[in-house]
């Protein structure tokens, strides 16, 4: 088991596939979001947990240069909590840098309409790609995001 200490940042990929949709009364599962179409978010990706790492956030940023996806970073606060319901978020609690990649919610979310051939497949590769770049690009770097020392 690789120590905490060691692990420069988490990139957690969670929900890529499908373009965020907040409808109209939609009810518990969009609580404090507000209405969007999925077609307004069909370049966008949201960054959940980019205000507990500047230099993470500006990592992703930079990485984002070479694929211009529209970077959403409002859901931190959310009243829904969104920053505490994924895998990134046990690591922000120890103090490791992380960040949730995550297309959005959809009306669809968690029911058996939620079908492969709803899914944005060019999006969630440009997305893919992004986690990746971000990733090669954090490796060539000599100090952790959001440390001044150097990697141990």
């Amino acid at each position: 088991m690789r120590p905490l200490s060691k692990t420069v940042a988490v990139l957690n990929m969670d929900m890529i596939g499908r373009n965020m949709e907040v409808p109209v009364g939609g009810g518990r599962r969009f609580l404090g979001l507000d209405v969007q179409s999925a077609e307004s978010n069909s370049q966008s990706v949201n960054l959940i947990g980019h205000s507990r790492s500047a230099a993470l956030k500006a990592a992703v940023e930079q990485s984002n240069r070479r694929l211009g996806l529209v970077l959403k970073m409002n859901l931190d606060n959310n009243v829904s909590n969104l920053l505490r319901r994924s895998d990134q978020w046990p690591f922000l609690q120890r103090g490791v840098p992380a960040v949730w990649f995550h297309t959005g919610l959809h009306p669809d979310y968690h029911t058996t309409n939620d079908r492969p051939e709803k899914i944005n497949y060019e999006k969630m590769e440009r997305v893919a790609r992004l986690v990746h770049q971000v990733s090669w690009d954090l490796a060539q770097q000599i100090t952790k995001p959001g440390s001044a020392a150097g990697r141990q």
